[in-house]
């Protein structure tokens, strides 16, 4: 081999080496951002929580100023909500979920002009590749919606809605039967009563179309929808159809799928 020829090998050796470590670098630093955002998501995550406990504790709370769309009857019930410290903070926050024995532990919000305003933002508003959980702008909190539907973020970490995709298992959803969503003025425990994946697709033959309920009307009736998720449901889950007095509804990507998403069904029950 000439000396030509075995100074190309090794400036070709050279250049590989050299891309190899930028990449290592740059895989390095995403990885580190990657947790710093974790981290910051979690920390603001626990500071809100000591925040509901604060307002949770007797202490009288000056007036809400952003009322002019809530009925007057729920005023009153937000003023001495123990989250009427976070909504007082961020007139977006709606609720708190959480899934007990699992990461979703989270504050829920909605914008009703710009649906999703938090996909990518943190309860300050500020950018934030994990986002935070927020309900449809169809959905009404304050004259309930039959079913509230919300969304949020299938990450890598686990954080956000990836544990809804462990309810494959449905020995994972007799542990996990329940959800906990408590809106700005009222509490609520909810029963699962499906677990799904679709393919929201508008060209797809799997495609069910999950958010085009949102009210029980004569067009789409609630026990017909009911029926829809009980039979694309992964196994069985037994309930009475009679006692559904309300539904939310978590939805989070998947990703065997171009436009998969994994659904979470729960129905607030009239004997729970």
């Amino acid at each position: 081999m000439s000396k030509e020829s075995k100074d190309n090998k090794k400036l070709i050796l050279l250049t590989v080496a050299a891309i190899s470590l930028i990449i290592l670098i740059v895989c390095i630093i995403k990885l580190a951002l990657y947790s710093l955002s974790s981290y910051d998501s979690n920390k603001e995550r626990d500071e809100l929580k000591e925040k509901i406990s604060e307002s949770g504790s007797g202490s009288v709370l000056p007036p809400i100023d952003n009322t002019e769309n809530i009925p007057e009857d729920r005023q009153e019930k937000i003023n001495a909500s123990k989250y009427s410290a976070l909504y007082k903070e961020n007139n977006d926050f709606s609720g708190w979920i959480k899934i007990d024995g699992t990461n979703i532990d989270y504050p829920v919000m909605q914008t009703v002009s710009d649906e999703e305003y938090y996909l990518h933002r943190n309860f300050k508003k500020e950018s934030a590749d994990e986002g935070l959980p927020f309900i449809d702008a169809r959905c009404d909190i304050f004259r309930p919606s039959a079913n509230l539907i919300i969304y949020g973020h299938n990450m890598k970490n686990g954080d956000m809605f990836a544990d809804l995709l462990k309810y494959d298992s449905k020995s994972y959803y007799e542990q996990h039967p329940t959800i906990t969503f408590d809106t700005i003025f009222s509490e609520g425990t909810y029963k699962i009563i499906s677990v799904f994946r679709t393919d929201v697709s508008k060209d797809s033959e799997e495609d069910f179309q999950f958010y085009r309920f949102v009210n029980d009307t004569s067009a789409y009736p609630l026990k017909t929808y009911l029926s829809e998720i009980k039979a694309r449901s992964c196994y069985e889950i037994p309930f009475d159809e009679n006692k559904v007095v309300g539904l939310i509804t978590l939805s989070t990507c998947e990703y065997t799928k171009k436009d998969g998403r994994y659904v979470v069904i729960a129905a607030k029950m009239s004997d729970i």
